[in-house]
């Protein structure tokens, strides 16, 4: 009995030591990541103001009859970004550069291939710290506020919000322009937009 007993206690020390590691492994884990993305939002709010200070310089601003071409946006290069609009949503101060498709979402919001293959939509993911955390609150967008995209060449297209929410599943909207972020549970805060004609 004894040496069963000690057996037992023996073998309950090695799991509490398991158990102590596999916590210890994951508090880790979790540190390391904060600080990855404490980095990226760093970079991304130096980064995303730096390349709207340039976009004030350079790109003209037009009225947005003009007519935005969503399907052909031209490509401006500034500060190793290549850069295809800039999105303004002025009830949430929310002003950011667009990047082109390929781009690293966690420093610039960008712009992402629809899965139905139209292209005179747009579909633009970001993260929740960007636009000076703004980015974080398009969920709250309630319907009918205005959003402004602006390309390269100064032309411009304006959009109304006509839903938001929160989703885990694929997109399978119809909306013009839609903006969203993935949270680490792979859930999708998102505003969807019709066009203003």
């Amino acid at each position: 009995m004894t040496g069963a007993h000690a057996k037992r206690k023996t073998s309950g020390r090695a799991f509490v030591v398991v158990g102590v590691a596999l916590v210890a492994a994951a508090v880790a884990v979790f540190a390391w990541q904060a600080a990855g993305v404490r980095a990226a939002e760093g970079r991304s709010g130096e980064l995303c103001s730096q390349i709207l200070g340039e976009l004030d310089e350079r790109v003209p601003v037009t009225a947005a009859a003009a007519g935005l071409d969503v399907a052909a946006l031209p490509v401006l290069e500034l500060r190793g970004v290549d850069v295809v609009a800039r999105l303004q949503v002025a009830t949430i101060g929310l002003d950011v550069p667009v990047a082109a498709e390929g781009s690293d979402a966690a420093l610039v919001p960008t712009r992402v291939a629809r899965a139905d293959g139209d292209e005179g939509k747009v579909l633009v993911a970001g993260s929740t710290y960007q636009g000076d955390g703004a980015w974080e609150r398009i969920g709250e967008l309630a319907g009918g506020e205005h959003v402004t995209l602006t390309g390269m060449t100064g032309a411009s297209q304006e959009y109304v919000v006509v839903s938001a929410g929160r989703t885990k599943a694929d997109f399978d909207d119809d909306f013009d322009l839609l903006m969203y972020y993935e949270d680490e549970l792979g859930n999708k805060t998102w505003a969807g937009c019709t066009k203003v004609s």
